[in-house]
């Protein structure tokens, strides 16, 4: 069985003034392990700060660029991760610009185009539909002939010829 060493927990955080050179070079490497994690970890963090940092200042720089010249920001999805100075995006933009701009021929004013013309069929139909739009469809022969009895100028003669000829 082992003998419980009283010193070696006291000093187990503390540098051991009792413990042999081998325990404390031990020790020394344990403790630059340590560090040299700890900075490892703390490279990595800056790393990922910085680079997410770019992104953010590459996005907010294309955007301003586009914005200024009139162009829709979302066209900065487009643009590729090479291009990241404002200057590059100018000269991507020229290159490219005229592929999100409207552009309009010397002497013209951008005008939407004009709705295509109907085709005489379309226009005929159009002119028969106009003009029995506000007329009356005829009835049936039995709602002509109580019309006519419900005439009040109905006069006695008329009425025979309906009775005897049907209403013709």
């Amino acid at each position: 069985m082992q003998e419980y060493d009283e010193t070696e927990d006291f000093y187990e955080d503390e540098e051991n003034p009792y413990a042999s050179p081998q325990q404390q070079s031990g020790n020394l490497l344990k403790d630059l392990r340590k560090q040299l994690s700890a900075k490892a970890k703390r490279e990595k963090e800056l790393a990922e700060e910085l680079t997410t940092l770019k992104g953010q200042l590459r996005e907010k720089s294309i955007t301003d660029v586009l914005t200024a010249k009139g162009v829709n920001p979302q066209v900065a999805k487009l643009i590729p991760p090479t291009v990241t100075a404002p200057d590059q995006v100018e000269g991507w933009l020229a290159e490219y610009g005229e592929l999100f701009t409207p552009t309009a021929q010397a002497g013209q004013t951008a005008e939407p185009p004009a709705p295509p013309q109907p085709s005489p069929d379309e226009q005929a139909l159009g002119r028969i539909a106009a003009a029995t739009a506000g007329a009356q469809s005829p009835g049936t022969r039995e709602q002509e002939q109580l019309a006519k009895l419900r005439d009040p100028n109905l006069s006695y003669s008329e009425l025979l010829s309906l009775i005897a000829g049907g209403g013709a």
